[in-house]
């Protein structure tokens, strides 16, 4: 499900590169994001995760900071 911010990722077997599902999916906006499914340390999956969850770290200090300034404002 790919709605109200949610970060949905698609795997596929790289094994056989096989990617018409999660291609479909992009398509269909089910998914927002697509890798091949390797678990391992340091994989493309992997890195793709992390960065998600970056973002979503950027963006709660960046929510916090905007409720301060309006915080402020509405005191002004």
């Amino acid at each position: 499900v790919n709605s109200y911010g949610v970060h949905s990722v698609g795997v596929y077997d790289g094994a056989r590169a096989d990617r018409s599902a999660v291609c479909r999916m992009l398509k269909e906006n089910r998914i927002r994001y697509f890798s091949a499914a390797d678990y391992r340390a340091g994989s493309e999956l992997e890195t793709l995760v992390f960065r998600i969850l970056d973002k979503i770290a950027a963006d709660e200090v960046l929510y916090r900071f905007t409720a301060e300034n309006k915080k402020l404002l509405e005191k002004s």
